[in-house]
């Protein structure tokens, strides 16, 4: 007989009663059939320790080990394995719950051997599907393992070409913020450049008649040093001129990049100045200015530079005011620093324009007043003295700007 995998090629016959036992097996050894006898199952262990029996045929009441018995050992221990179930005619219906718990086939005694070789072929296909069967269960076993490793693979390889992606977008980031930097500087040189022509036409066109200004009050002051009010207002006046003389160089020095002049001050002195001021300078307007400072607000820092961001701040709110209003100046100090608050009650500030207005050649005020220049003057100041400077507004109900610088 030529041998098939899945075919029934060995068998083993258990029964405990020896005539029905050599019928069965020479019936099937006639069939070519290889087959071995066993008296129970017990020795089932021991016959299949030597040969792997595609198909028990046992007897389904003996001793020791029933067929029952048989069918559940073979189950545990030769899943591949067929169990087919020899039935008195009285039994059948024990052999039919016996094929619920597994066995393929029963046949009855006494035996008719056309029955017996139709059961074992029964059995060869049962045997071939299951081959055939467990065949591709393995087959689609290792085929979905080689498919998870090439998923694995590709994940892996995905994985890489995401990271390799996301550091080259990285990457790009990096050069296009250098970039940008690169363009806002070569901006900023450009209007600094601008900056620097404006300056020498201030130099020209405003300094020298200030100056000139300059020494008419010095003459004033001593013609009307009788009079204290006048005497005041005059001093004003020449205090007001070199805050616009300072202006003019700081503007220069800024254009020129000038190393600042640093000095130590206590910076409730630049806001009670910068107050004064504003207050003779508004006294035709309903502005009110109140200043309140703490104590100990040493700074380190070019005090006439503090001054001109104070006084420009100052300037903002009162052109915001209208037509009447509350400018409130604030110094006070905590561990590391010292805090500065300019607020008003003004127009205040849309959404949209709060990120330009450090912006150069930005202005939100009307009918040209302004240069754009003041605010980010301003930025640039306090940044090169190591501070922060920031607003905060509402439109309709004021504004609030805050710096921060560091204390002695």
């Amino acid at each position: 007989m030529t041998e098939r995998r899945g075919d029934i090629n060995q068998i083993l016959v258990i029964d405990d009663e020896a005539v029905p036992r050599r019928l069965l097996s020479s019936v099937l050894l006639d069939a070519g059939f290889e087959v071995d006898v066993a008296e129970n199952g017990l020795s089932l262990e021991k016959h299949f320790k030597n040969k792997e029996y595609q198909l028990v045929i046992t007897d389904l009441r003996m001793p020791g080990m029933d067929g029952l018995g048989v069918l559940n050992w073979v189950q545990q221990n030769r899943a591949m394995s067929l169990v087919m179930l020899v039935t008195g005619v009285t039994e059948t219906e024990t052999a039919v719950e016996a094929m619920k718990l597994g066995a393929i086939d029963y046949i009855t005694k006494p035996f008719n051997p056309d029955a017996v070789l139709l059961g074992v072929q029964r059995a060869a296909e049962i045997s071939r599907l299951r081959y055939e069967n467990q065949q591709y269960k393995e087959g689609l076993e290792a085929l979905v393992e080689k498919r998870t490793e090439q998923l694995n693979r590709f994940a892996d390889a995905l994985s890489e070409k995401n990271k390799t992606i996301v550091e080259t977008n990285l990457k790009l980031k990096e050069v296009n913020d250098k970039l940008q930097q690169f363009l806002n500087q070569a901006m900023i040189t450009d209007k600094v450049t601008t900056i620097g022509l404006l300056a020498s036409m201030l130099i020209h066109g405003i300094a020298n008649p200030l100056g000139v200004i300059s020494g008419i009050t010095e003459v004033m002051e001593k013609r009307f040093s009788h009079d204290p009010i006048t005497s005041r207002e005059i001093v004003m006046m020449q205090e007001y001129v070199k805050q616009v003389l300072t202006l003019v160089d700081q503007i220069r020095a800024y254009a020129k990049t000038d190393i600042l002049h640093f000095e130590k001050f206590d910076v409730s002195t630049a806001l009670q100045n910068t107050s004064a001021l504003f207050k003779l300078l508004t006294r035709s307007k309903q502005v009110a200015i109140e200043t309140e400072t703490g104590s100990n607000l040493w700074i380190s820092g070019n005090r006439s530079q503090i001054e001109q961001v104070l006084a420009n701040l100052v300037q903002n709110a009162v052109d915001a005011i209208e037509p009447e209003g509350l400018i409130r100046i604030q110094a006070e100090r905590d561990a590391e620093s010292v805090l500065i608050t300019v607020m008003d009650n003004g127009s205040g500030i849309s959404s949209d324009n709060k990120e330009k207005l450090f912006k150069m050649f930005f202005t939100t005020k009307k009918d040209n007043r302004g240069t754009g220049l003041g605010l980010f003057i301003c930025h640039e100041i306090i940044t090169k003295h190591g501070g922060s400077i920031s607003i905060d507004s509402i439109p309709g109900r004021g504004t609030s700007v805050s710096i921060r610088l560091p204390s002695l």
